[in-house]
């Protein structure tokens, strides 16, 4: 369990003083340990020449989650494992991001969808040395974030975040990172909109930049900032869950300024509650759970029908290798596909 939720690493420094642990499970632990101190230096290795070779280009980087997480919040670094590391770079400076990764032998993963799908509609594209194996040290290369999601709300709420990043380090290179509330907000959004709320790693990254979120204009920012978004809805149930399931409590003031709760907010909580309690999966929910989070009705309605009948031009770059009118029964396909996994459960 502490494996499938990425918690080895904690779940050792929790029982390395222990009496009484089981020698092999001990021996375990540490080699997986071993494998995330390897998987973070492979990272760190690929990550470095690609940060020179941006700053070569002038191209200002915000290193997200993980890659800032680990050193400044964890009282180890290899407490908190890294599958990737995730890089923001402005949309305006994608083109010069890419060739800067053609320069030191980077290349994109080729997955499903094409660069022209990608750069028009989504948030990021996957560089990598292996374009055919995902298993291997990989960057994500971002210049939104959750764009289906959060619409134009999102580039707003960026370009503040950006005015505020912060200066930091990665790889022993000079980055930028989010200032504390937009990473409290980003980290949130991640959880329980991107992958709702299933990954016990990344509630440990809430509660982490929560506690270290002493100063009550932090909190205005981080609150202003979700509701901006859209989704105050979703830092106030993750707020409730870190109460209600580890009993991690948030300034009662943060509390009584998210407000009061919808019937959609209480049904979302009920859903991920129930789940988590019992370490059930909830991945079979990530396309009800953003909607129920959203903090009006009308934003999840318009939301809904942009995702069931999308635009033909999306169609087209996503599903290139199909002839029109055909574009919309695929995409009916996939969508009744998933409406029956969350209507199943799994």
């Amino acid at each position: 369990m502490a494996a499938r939720h990425q918690l080895t690493p904690l779940l050792g420094t929790v029982l390395a003083d222990r009496r009484g642990v089981d020698p092999g499970a001990a021996a375990a632990l540490q080699q997986e340990r071993y494998y995330v101190v390897r998987r973070q230096a492979q990272l760190a290795a690929l990550a470095g020449p690609y940060l020179d070779a941006l700053r070569a280009r002038e191209i200002p980087v915000i290193v997200l989650k993980g890659g800032i997480l680990a050193e400044r919040y964890y009282r180890r670094a290899d407490d908190r494992p890294m599958h990737d590391v995730d890089l923001l770079v402005r949309p305006g400076d994608v083109e010069k991001a890419l060739a800067a990764a053609t320069d030191v032998g980077l290349e994109r993963f080729d997955d499903a969808h094409t660069l022209d799908f990608d750069l028009r509609f989504d948030t990021k594209t996957v560089l990598t040395r292996h374009r055919d194996d995902l298993r291997q040290p990989s960057l994500d290369l971002h210049w939104a974030l959750m764009r289906d999601w959060l619409g134009a709300s999102g580039n707003a709420w960026l370009e503040t975040a950006w005015q505020r990043s912060q200066p930091a380090t990665f790889a022993g290179r000079p980055v930028r990172s989010l200032a504390p509330p937009d990473l409290l907000v980003h980290v949130v959004l991640h959880l329980g909109i991107q992958h709702a709320f299933e990954g016990l790693l990344w509630f440990c990254d809430v509660a982490l930049i929560a506690a270290a979120l002493n100063d009550r204009a932090d909190w205005e920012e981080a609150i202003r900032g979700a509701r901006r978004l859209g989704f105050g809805a979703a830092l106030a149930v993750t707020l409730d869950l870190l109460d209600d399931l580890f009993d991690i409590r948030t300034p009662v003031e943060v509390r009584r300024r998210l407000g009061r709760r919808s019937p959609r907010y209480a049904l979302a909580r009920h859903l991920v509650r129930s789940h988590i309690a019992r370490l059930e999966p909830l991945s079979h929910l990530e396309y009800l759970l953003p909607l129920l989070l959203m903090d009006t009705s009308r934003k999840a309605l318009g939301t809904a029908w942009r995702r069931v009948v999308p635009s033909r031009t999306w169609l087209e770059l996503r599903y290139p290798e199909t002839r029109w009118p055909m574009h919309y029964v695929r995409h009916g396909l996939a969508t009744a596909r998933f409406a029956v996994r969350t209507v199943r459960g799994r």
